[in-house]
């Protein structure tokens, strides 16, 4: 009897110990940690997947260089529009000497000194100090004789200055047509630039191509250029653009504006402002 009872025992335990076996274990169920309060680690959540289909192709593009960042100077604050070499409260004072271009005439009875080209320069280069003489009909000789004068402005050529010179277009033609003052008038301005001393700081304009000078105003140019280089401006291009005024010598108030303002450029390209 016992041994049957042993028997029905280990049958029983065997039978439990391979149901046990057999089972599938429940699964255990975590909870997400809570997003830590460092900031060092980054939560990221998992986007949806995207087809292939519909990602769109583009073409490999190489990564832009850094750009560096220009350094912010006391000139930045003069103007906008450039970027002066010096501080114009250390640039030297402009005097710009010439003929009626100068004087900005129109051709007609109005002398037209409100709006001259260097009342245009002197509103561009303020707080720099800016003088003008326009001398309707003057040649280049007389010109600088009544600057220096002294029963008319008795101005010295001071090397302290910046000179614009804008002076020969009552020279270059004679009464036969024949151009033949340009190395007088250069003779001219060379004299007045050393009078008192060298003047370092000056421009030399060029002539324009009004109607007395046909195309002699281009060896004229080129004369000018070759002996002052990196001091001569060129205006035709400007006087392309904007144009002469009806008697087809002088020119346009957007004409003389524009010739301001290049000269502005060019004072700041030669450093003198």
């Amino acid at each position: 009897m016992k041994k049957n009872l042993m028997a029905v025992f280990i049958a029983t335990s065997m039978i439990l110990v391979l149901s046990a076996c057999n089972k599938e274990p429940e699964p255990v169920q975590t909870t997400p940690p809570a997003p830590s309060e460092d900031s060092s680690i980054e939560v990221v959540s998992s986007d949806p997947a995207v087809s292939d289909d519909n990602v769109p192709v583009s073409e490999s593009v190489n990564d832009p260089e850094p750009v560096e960042e220009a350094e912010t100077t006391d000139n930045d604050a003069d103007t906008d529009a450039s970027k002066d070499h010096i501080n114009k409260a250390d640039a030297q004072p402009i005097v710009w000497l010439g003929d009626s271009l100068t004087q900005g005439s129109l051709g007609d009875d109005n002398d037209n000194l409100p709006n001259a080209p260097y009342e245009k320069l002197k509103k561009l280069a303020a707080p720099i100090p800016v003088e003008g003489y326009g001398l309707y009909g003057y040649n280049s000789h007389d010109i600088f004789w009544v600057y220096v004068d002294s029963d008319h402005f008795n101005q010295d050529v001071d090397p302290n200055k910046t000179y614009v010179l804008w002076v020969g277009s009552n020279d270059w033609v004679t009464p036969d047509g024949v151009n033949s003052n340009t190395q007088p008038v250069i003779d001219e301005i060379d004299t007045f630039l050393t009078k008192f001393g060298e003047v370092k700081n000056y421009i030399i304009m060029g002539t324009t191509s009004r109607i007395s000078l046909g195309d002699l105003y281009k060896p004229i140019n080129e004369d000018l250029k070759a002996h002052y280089g990196e001091h001569y401006m060129d205006v035709i291009d400007i006087i392309n653009k904007y144009g002469y005024v009806k008697d087809n010598t002088h020119l346009t108030q957007e004409s003389y504006d524009a010739i301001a303002e290049a000269v502005y450029a060019k004072l700041i390209e030669l450093g003198y402002i």
